[in-house]
């Protein structure tokens, strides 16, 4: 296996020491792997898969009560953010761009949050 170059200095000495790791576990994963694969085989043969599986199920339920907590946190990082060198404008388009993955709402939110944030 090929691994990348460590391109961020404070992370290679930890990189480092985790590659062995990694290449001890590379086709010995915890679980069961050839059962994983021919559940996921099934469900993508057929005519209308499930919008959500028990396992999403199971991690949506976990992440919602925390994701509750988000905006009180980001009112937090935000400043943060600028004095580790961020411009408003960049930590704005973070919360745009993560708008694909946790939903408009929650990015709209946040958006409100930086609005408050930053006085505007």
């Amino acid at each position: 296996m090929i691994w990348a170059a460590r391109s961020i200095e404070d992370y290679a000495n930890r990189t480092a020491a985790t590659i062995p790791g990694w290449r001890s576990m590379n086709g010995r994963q915890t679980g069961a792997p050839p059962k994983l694969s021919a559940g996921l085989v099934t469900i993508a043969g057929q005519d209308r898969p499930p919008l959500r599986s028990v396992a999403g199920a199971v991690a949506v339920a976990d992440i919602e009560p925390k994701s509750r907590d988000v905006p009180a946190q980001l009112g937090w990082h935000l400043p943060y953010g600028i004095t580790n060198g961020l411009s408003e404008t960049e930590l704005k388009e973070v919360i745009i761009h993560m708008a694909f993955y946790a939903g408009w709402p929650k990015a709209v939110s946040a958006m409100n949050v930086a609005k408050r944030v930053f006085g505007e």
